[in-house]
């Protein structure tokens, strides 16, 4: 995203409310991504172990 010279279709504080709803909803996206990482980890390593003990 830039910032472009001139007239904005919308004010600089709407842009600043609605970017900053995107960064949050960024950030929870991203919170999940790594608790989902996290899970995939746990079972590839839990998968690992049953497979050394078998």
């Amino acid at each position: 995203m830039e910032v472009a010279e001139g007239d904005h279709p919308i004010s600089c504080d709407e842009a600043i409310r609605l970017l900053s709803g995107k960064l949050v909803a960024v950030d929870a996206m991203i919170a999940e991504a790594k608790a989902r990482k996290s899970r995939i980890n746990a079972l590839i390593a839990e998968l690992q172990s049953r497979k050394t003990q078998a």
